[in-house]
């Protein structure tokens, strides 16, 4: 045979061996669709697919992953001369084993960077959902102010608020973790320049018992209060702005209003926007002519959340709302604010598996391609009184220590990746040294498991078939 022949057959497996993966990754995307459509929340279906699919890029890559897997085989093993190959003489050079290795580094490091990005997302996520906003929302069911409720909040909320399975009652222009219906410029006496950006939070007088949010200084709203009143409660981070240590009297001049808002008050800081954004300046004002009541919220007693559910469904009728009194609760509501991280912490997972899959199929191959290769050498040793637990150890070291440098390679690359999407918020998790060692451990167990197998096999096998074997 022609060294052309020779390059066109291995060449032309490998581009076989590529279309066909090609057609069963095709197979693979179609039945897992249910799965992706669960870890995205995106509504996909085969014929969706089908058309979104950049055809030319897909057949292009697997063109490209044809020519590469075949290049090696085509060019270098039929370039070997006969001579050498009789005599025995047809193992790779170091360079090219070196080459092998380096692949399984790689696939090992990008496993490494997949879980530890899986850890530090997945810790991340259960932090913002734990973490304690400043303020109470359990048991709290909330249900938004539309139509006909609009006009009737009034009385629905005084009848609520006898029911004896319900705590307290109170509305607001906004859900109290995500506030951001006016932000606007802020200006009162010695304000610095530019003026801060404030935002308006509508409440009523139950508001402040209902979520617990703790006085600093002065009151809150009382019964007393009327609907169109001057006066503002404002959080700790306006007050410090304000450059005075005692604020309650102080006035603050905003939304084109003729007359100034008076505090009365300072509340402690609470996260009233998402945990990926800072604590801002907040002042809750009482004035139904700015903006209208949008939510109407009720606090059940312990093991009262049945009654209650029903009492919302009593008053819909009682009251004959045109639209229905759509109830949620307000801690699974502030949870699933988070859905997109969460999400992506599954697509990182499911990644994470698929990296940890695919490095330990290189590394099993590589510690079969190592076993026969110095299968002669083992039956030697085992002969000279070589144990199987030192043969197994001459052929794991000498195979994880790749697994161990993989872990010099992909750590800084992991704390880079990481440390940049964890900036976009405020408040997160430190990149402690638990999460790197965790990582490295997993993959080197399971690198061990990876490898014994077939260094096990080798160790036991027969010394005189190993002598014989070339």
């Amino acid at each position: 045979a022609r060294r052309l022949t020779l390059i066109g057959q291995f060449l032309g497996e490998a581009f076989f061996f590529s279309f066909l993966s090609l057609v069963t990754a095709m197979a693979f995307v179609v039945l897992l669709l249910p799965v992706f459509r669960k870890l995205t929340g995106l509504e996909i279906g085969p014929g969706d697919l089908w058309a979104a699919t950049p055809w030319p890029v897909i057949l292009g890559m697997t063109l490209l992953a044809g020519i590469l897997s075949g290049l090696y085989p085509a060019f270098v093993l039929s370039s070997l001369k006969p001579i050498r190959m009789l005599k025995g003489d047809s193992r790779p050079r170091e360079n090219r084993a070196g080459f092998r290795k380096v692949l399984v580094l790689t696939q090992y490091a990008l496993s490494i960077v997949f879980i530890i990005g899986f850890v530090v997302i997945a810790s991340q996520v259960r932090f913002m959902k734990t973490r304690n906003p400043g303020y109470n929302r359990d048991a709290i069911i909330y249900c938004p102010i539309q139509g006909e409720m609009a006009k009737a909040y009034p009385r629905v909320k005084s009848e609520l608020t006898q029911n004896p399975s319900i705590e307290r009652v109170s509305v607001a222009s906004d859900l109290p973790f995500n506030v951001a219906s006016i932000v606007v410029s802020g200006e009162w006496e010695g304000a610095p320049d530019p003026r801060p950006e404030i935002t308006f939070f509508e409440v009523d007088h139950d508001f402040a018992e209902m979520f617990g949010l703790r006085l600093v200084q002065g009151r809150f709203f009382g019964p007393e209060t009327p609907s169109q009143s001057d006066d503002i409660v404002i959080n700790e981070r306006l007050a410090s702005l304000l450059g005075k240590n005692e604020v309650v009297g102080l006035r603050i001049s905003a939304l084109n209003r003729e007359k100034a808002f008076t505090v009365i008050g300072v509340v402690k800081d609470f996260n009233f926007r998402p945990l990926d954004q800072g604590l801002e300046p907040l002042a809750m004002f009482h004035d139904d002519r700015i903006m209208p009541y949008r939510y109407l919220f009720v606090k059940a007693r312990p093991d009262h959340t049945a009654a209650v559910i029903a009492s919302l469904k009593g008053a819909e009728k009682r009251f004959n709302l045109d639209a229905p009194l759509e109830y949620r609760f307000l801690d699974e509501e502030a949870a699933a604010q988070y859905g997109d991280d969460e999400r992506f912490e599954r697509l990182i997972g499911a990644f994470m598996f698929l990296a940890i899959l695919i490095s330990s199929l290189g590394l099993f191959g590589l510690s079969v391609f190592m076993a026969e290769r110095r299968f002669r050498e083992i039956g030697i040793r085992k002969v000279l009184g070589a144990s199987a637990f030192r043969v197994m150890s001459l052929l794991s070291l000498n195979i994880l220590k790749w697994v161990l440098i993989s872990n010099v390679i992909a750590w800084p690359a992991a704390f880079y990746f990481m440390s940049r999407w964890l900036s976009r918020f405020a408040y997160r998790i430190d990149l402690a040294p638990w999460i790197f060692l965790l990582s490295g451990g997993l993959l080197f167990m399971i690198g061990i498991g990876t490898v014994s197998f077939q260094t096990l096999r080798a160790a036991l096998a027969n010394p005189v078939d190993s002598i014989r074997h070339e």
